[in-house]
Order: structure tokens, then sequence, then C-alpha cells
């Protein structure tokens, strides 16, 4: 081999050496988190990995008066993706990873004996944790509000703690600690367990919760920020702690094995305001399924069941069925027995008339997975009392909620960029409110009362939706504008500068009148709104200024002028206008 060939040879070998190092993640931060100070110390590197070291007991942590966690590390929360916790430390701190939320895995080591409450509570990013043989001892609410965590798992040889089907149970499995924030669908408690512990069930995703009979006690927030829409509770139940339900909006109804008498001696053990929002219905027993069958839009992606007390449940992934006068929903010909409507998570959309003449339809759970509502899906379910709409909705059909009398309250989320004509018109709504934080415009309504009178209301509706005609027509919203001068039935004409500079935001002009002159309102420079009726045929030069909007009538004088003047026509029975 000639010797520029094996020096070829030498620089070839040594980039791939050099290549084939990799590359160290740096390290970010550290410090000391031990109990009795350096005994523990943190390092976290540019990957995002936390590393606890030492020897010892780990300190225990809270939150500050502007509600941050005080653990020294936590000004990194944000970058932390993956904490280990190395041998040689004895416990995990109360609270020392709670509110960390890109904290995705943990690796505890087998020296490890407790985990601190609340450890790792709000950790929404959270998707593995095992727990070694070595931990005797979890605190309270320790993985409270683990909402992407689908499973617990624990070493078979842990004495104290056992894992079935992912949920974290005591050894001898007759107290349910924590069932996981990730964990959907249905979930049957094993017959072995008596307890329900504090936050075992908080933020539940799960659609459906089969308690068996010998329960006998729910711990305090069991069930807080829960997504279930009606829940099954056996007699042998005999204490429920205080704050159970707490942030349930959508549970609606309680099905209680036992007698009025029971439930009663219950609850009057410790007061529970947030039953006082939800039915009991006593002296329940198990349902029997009365019809079943698919609807899904691609055939069997979606299944249907209804049960002899009245609840039909869809479940499945993806999108409903749209249905209409010549092709009815499956269950139509039940529709009369359908009480509550349960949409499980998965389902991603509400098809066209689904449940449109369910005369006694109450209470309709849906989940945050809804992002369409079809035309005529609720209408005429006049019954319907209770709803709350998904957090990402973006779209409500034309006449979704139509005659929906019993519906008094909505609340659109701010994701909602359509609503669809008429939309909830004849409801018996009384207010419309907007999602928490959303920002909203005023959207003003003209049409006629019960009487047939004209009225004008305004709405607040988020800002980036777009309104349909009439959304609200007929309902019961209260009349909140008001004129500032409402003309004398006997005014006829109004002479040319009559109202000129004169300081006023809405002027009603009464039936009679039938000519305005020129310029009769000119200098109003606070008139936002002026009611001209289709008696008035003439209407003078510059007689209302630009931007003003009219509130008329169809093809008549006023539109056409609010058309050629650069004015607004609010339409007299037409909505949508913002």
């Amino acid at each position: 081999m000639s010797k520029l060939m094996k020096t070829s040879l030498l620089i070839a070998i040594l980039l791939l050496t050099l290549l084939a190092v990799p590359a160290f993640a740096e390290e970010v931060a550290s410090g000391t988190c031990g109990a009795n100070g350096d005994n523990l110390t943190w390092t976290l590197d540019s990957d995002g990995v936390l590393t606890i070291s030492g020897s010892g007991e780990m300190a225990d942590y809270g939150f500050n008066d502007w509600g941050e966690n005080t653990a020294p590390y936590y000004g990194y929360f944000m970058s932390i993706t993956s904490v280990v916790i190395e041998n040689g430390i004895n416990n995990i701190g109360v609270c020392a990873f709670n509110a960390f939320h890109q904290l995705a895995s943990v690796t505890i080591a087998d020296t490890v004996t407790s985990l601190g409450g609340g450890a790792f509570g709000n950790c929404v990013c959270l998707t593995s944790i095992f727990i070694p043989a070595s931990v005797t001892e979890i605190g309270d609410s320790c993985f409270y509000d683990c909402r992407s965590l689908p499973a617990i798992h624990v070493d078979a040889g842990n004495p104290n703690y056992c894992s079935e089907d992912g949920v974290l149970f005591n050894k001898e499995k007759t107290v349910l600690i924590s069932c996981p924030g990730g964990k959907s669908g249905s979930y049957t408690v094993p017959q072995s367990v008596t307890s329900i512990a504090e936050y075992a069930f908080s933020s539940s995703n799960l659609s459906e919760i089969v308690f068996q009979e010998g329960l006998t006690s729910i711990g305090d927030l069991a069930f807080v920020e829960c997504k279930l829409s009606r829940l099954e509770l056996p007699a042998s139940l005999t204490h429920i702690s205080a704050s159970a339900f707490s942030v349930c909006y959508s549970l609606t109804d309680i099905y209680y094995a036992g007698s009025e008498e029971q439930w009663n001696q219950i609850i009057n053990e410790v007061y529970n305001e947030d039953l006082e929002n939800i039915t009991i219905h006593y002296n329940y027993s198990s349902a029997t399924v009365v019809a079943s069958g698919t609807c899904g839009a691609n055939g069997d992606n979606l299944t249907w069941t209804l049960l002899s007390d009245g609840a039909l449940t869809v479940s499945g992934d993806g999108a409903m069925t749209d249905y209409s006068f010549e092709n009815r929903a499956p269950w139509f010909e039940y529709r009369d027995s359908i009480i509550a409507v349960v949409i499980e998570s998965g389902v991603t959309n509400i098809g066209s008339m689904s449940f449109s003449s369910c005369n006694h339809l109450e209470s309709v759970g849906m989940p945050d997975s809804v992002t369409r509502i079809g035309i005529y899906a609720f209408a005429w379910c006049q019954s319907l009392t209770e709803m709350a709409l998904p957090d990402h909705l973006n779209y409500i059909g034309e006449s979704a909620f139509d005659f929906c009398r019993g519906l008094k309250s909505v609340t659109l989320p701010g994701s909602l960029t359509v609503l669809g004509d008429r939309a909830f018109m004849n409801a018996g709504l009384t207010e419309v409110k907007v999602q928490s934080g959303t920002e909203t415009v005023d959207h003003y309504f003209y049409e006629p009362d019960n009487q047939g009178q004209p009225r004008l209301y305004r709405v607040a509706l988020p800002k980036n939706t777009t309104v349909g005609a009439m959304p609200f027509q007929e309902s019961a919203l209260p009349t909140n504008m008001h004129p500032d001068f409402t003309s004398p039935s006997a005014l006829a004409t109004i002479d040319e500068e009559a109202f000129f500079g004169t300081a006023a935001s809405f002027i009603w002009l009464a039936d009679g009148v039938t000519s305005i002159g020129d310029r009769a309102f000119a200098g109003c420079e606070g008139l936002r709104f002026i009611r001209i009726p289709r008696q008035c045929t003439s209407i003078g030069t510059d007689a209302i200024p630009a931007g003003v909007t009219i509130l008329c009538e169809r093809d008549s004088a006023a539109e056409q002028y609010a058309s050629d003047h650069n004015c607004t026509p609010l339409l007299f029975t037409i909505g949508g206008n913002g």
C-alpha cells in the first residue's frame, strides 16, 4: 500500500471516529433541593432533563402568593420535559413538580419510599409514570389533573400499592386512589372497592363510570372537573365528602339505587353545595338496552345505544350521519322515550336533524371533541333545559335549536365561527353568554315582540363569529335598547333641520310619520339608530347622517335611503347585522 493511500485511510478513520462521538447535552442550571440543604442537588440540561441527585430527603414545596411553585427549579418549568430521580434519594417532596406543564416522563429510583402530596399535580403533559416497589406512601392528589396520563403503572412487588387497567389502588384494591385523567371511554370500578379517594377521578375524561354494590364512601374533590354528564351510585354508599362533585359543570343527573331518605342521610352529614345543581333520581335500577345500531357518516365508526331509562349514548370516533325528513335518525321511532343524550369523547359532529322532535329530551352532554352541530339537530326538543356547548365547537347550523322552549340560557364558546340562520329561533332563551376571556362584538337585532310591535335588542357575540339571519328571533331575550326620543303618534311631517344637532343616540319615529325634510337630523353626531316606518315615503336630501343604522322594513323608502346614503339598514324581522 502506498504512503498516500495509508494517509488517506487514516484520515477517513479519524473522520468516522469524530462523527461517531455523540453530542452531549449541556448544563443549563443547577442548585440544591434537599430537606437538609445541599444533601440533594438538581441539574437541568439543554435536552430538558431535570436530574435530582444525592442522598436522603427532598424538600417539600408549595405555592407563593402569585401562584408560582416555590421549587428552586420552577423558573425553568416550561423547559423541563423529563425528570430523573437518581438512586440514594428517599422521597419526592410535596408539590415537587406540581404545574410543570411540559413534563412528559418521570424516572423514579428504587430507593424512593414516598411521593409527596400533589407531587405531579397539574402536569398536563405527563404521559408515563412507573412507581417502583420501594414506594410505600403516596400523598393526596399526587396525580391531580394529569389529563394526558393514560395509565399509572406499579411494580408488582410493591407491598402497599397496585395498578389494574392503569388505575392506582391500595394493595387490597379496596381504595381507588387515582384514575389517570388521560384514560377515556367507559370504566367499571372493581367489586372489591369500598372507597374512592380524594381527587381520584379529577379532570377525568371518562364518558362513563360504573360503580358496583359495596362502595361506601367518596372522598373530597373525588370528581372535581370531571366531564361526566350522568353518574350511577349504589345503595351501599353511606358517605359523600364535601366538594366531591366540585366544578362538574357537565354533570346533570345522579341515579341513586337507594331511597330518597337514604340519600338525605348521606348529604346531611356534610353540606355539599355542588349537588344543588344536579338532579338526583332515587330507587334507580340498572337500565336494559332497548335498541342499538350504527350512526356514523362512514358506517360503523359510530354506534348508538338506547337504554330503558331513556339515555341515548353515541360512541366512537368521527362524524355522525346527517339525517333529513326523508332519512330519519335510526332512533326516531323511540324519540318519545329519549330523556338524555350522551355524546362520548371522539365524536366530532352531531348530524343534521339527529335529535329533532325528541319531545321529552331534557339534557344533552357533549364532549370537547364535538366541533359541529348540524342543521335542525335539536329542533323542536321543547323539554331540553340542560346543555353545555363544547369548548372547541365552531359551527352551529341553521335552526339547530329551533323551538327549544325550555332552553333558558346558553354560553357560546370563543371558538365559534358560524352561528347559522335561526339557530335559536323560538327558543326560551333569556340570556346569551360568551365563554370567559373571549373578545366580543355587539350585534343588533330588530324584530316584532309578542304583540307584533317592533323591538331592538343587543347581543354580544364572539368577535370571529359569522352571524346568520334571525339567530334569536322570537326568543325570550329582553329588549335592551330603548329610544332617547319617540315621536308622538300624531306627528306626520318632520321639517327640514327639525332635529339639527340633537344629542340623541336612538330615535324612534312612530308609524304616523310620512315624510322627513332635508337635513332633518343633520349634525346629530351621537345618533346611532333611527327607526323609520314603512308609511314614510319621502326622505329629503342628507336627512340622516352617514353611518347611522336605520331600523326599517324590507322594500321601504327607508331601506332605499340607507342603501343610497352609506347608512346601515337593520331590517324588520331580520337579524345578524353587527
